[in-house]
């Protein structure tokens, strides 16, 4: 028995092909051509892309005018929350705001954008990375190296960061969170048997102290809440000098202006000698509660003779300026450089100096960013 053939369908109505066939070619042609209706939903997708990318390029767009406008006025010398949005707004999260601002914001609008992450660029390199080179014929023969650490509380083991501790290299080194639990880091012997060239002092709040040379006397002082700053009379190369240590708290919530402020009236108590600062003060540089230790004649190492991206916090991809070194003006720095370490969160710092030697006249006036 023969394929039954149904050609206006199978119950009576005409089918698909049969309907086609029936067209002429001419209306067939004008139907392929007419245009697919868009279901609603798919519209509303379609529609709601442009609204969202303008959403985010506002908002980046607004935080990066809120940051900026922040920075350059009242900074961190302001009240509560505007200080926290101080420090959770450094220069580096305002140009890439910009950025994301230029991606997402519609073409007529990409060009003003991209103009303004370009400012926003050029700020970040004049005021966080440093341009000074010097030639090592010109540094004296006398001079001493300096480091400063944030060991974050040693993550990858006491052998790793004593490692790295040793390749300082330095005349002078300072640490904070030097301490893990259940571990020795606090004993002064543990760190004289690991560095035995070393005059050591270490204490159970993490904070360690090596120098070559001699300790003849200490101090230790409570800044504020969370906030501890130590020092010490020494002797290197039979040079005197009192070193600080300081460790500001990292509370967000908490305003620096009175550790700070504690911590100039013990510098501007040490009288006339060379003064040599390290430790993580947990304000970017340039901010306004900095201000007072530059008003007491201290400079900040990187921004003197400073090379390199000076961000230190937090690595690999810093944003802050927060671990620094400050001198007086009986002592001259001739080197500063941020490095890297893979065993904290924190870069180390150094800065090559030469104590009891008065600094030039216009390194005083150093420009904040």
């Amino acid at each position: 028995m023969g394929r039954m053939s149904y050609p206006h369908g199978r119950f009576g109505k005409p089918s698909y092909r049969s309907r086609r066939d029936r067209l002429s070619p001419e209306r067939f042609a004008l139907l392929a051509r007419m245009p697919v209706a868009v279901p609603p939903a798919a519209a509303a997708r379609q529609s709601a892309r442009w609204p969202v990318r303008a959403v985010i390029a506002r908002g980046c767009a607004g935080v990066c005018l809120f940051g900026v406008a922040l920075h350059l006025t009242a900074g961190d010398a302001s009240a509560f929350p505007w200080y926290t949005a101080y420090y959770a707004l450094p220069r580096p999260v305002l140009c890439g705001s910009a950025v994301l601002a230029a991606v997402f914001a519609r073409r007529r609008q990409r060009l003003w954008c991209w103009a303004v992450a370009g400012v926003l660029a050029a700020w970040v390199l004049a005021c966080d990375v440093g341009w000074n080179l010097v030639e090592s014929s010109r540094v004296p023969s006398d001079a001493l190296r300096v480091a400063f650490w944030n060991a974050a509380g040693c993550p990858r083991g006491m052998p790793a960061a004593t490692d790295e501790v040793e390749s300082f290299d330095a005349n002078i080194i300072g640490l904070v969170e030097a301490q893990r639990r259940q571990m020795p880091s606090y004993d002064p012997q543990f760190w004289q048997h690991r560095f035995p060239d070393y005059s050591v002092e270490a204490t159970r709040l993490g904070m360690v102290f090596l120098v070559r040379g001699t300790i003849h006397d200490r101090g230790y002082e409570k800044l504020d809440r969370g906030s501890h700053v130590r020092w010490w009379d020494v002797e290197v190369a039979g040079r005197p000098l009192r070193a600080f240590l300081v460790d500001i708290a990292s509370n967000p919530r908490q305003s620096r202006h009175a550790a700070l402020s504690r911590l100039r009236a013990l510098v501007e108590s040490s009288g006339d000698r060379p003064v040599l600062i390290l430790g993580d003060f947990n304000t970017p540089l340039g901010a306004p509660s900095l201000t007072g230790l530059q008003q007491a004649g201290l400079r900040p190492a990187v921004l003197e003779k400073g090379h390199g991206y000076r961000c230190t916090w937090p690595a690999p991809l810093p944003l802050l300026t927060l671990d620094q070194l400050w001198v007086n003006s009986q002592v001259a720095v001739h080197n500063a450089v941020t490095g890297w370490s893979w065993n904290s969160d924190h870069r180390p710092i150094s800065a090559v100096v030469t104590i009891g030697t008065t600094a030039p006249a216009d390194a005083g006036r150093t420009a904040s960013p």
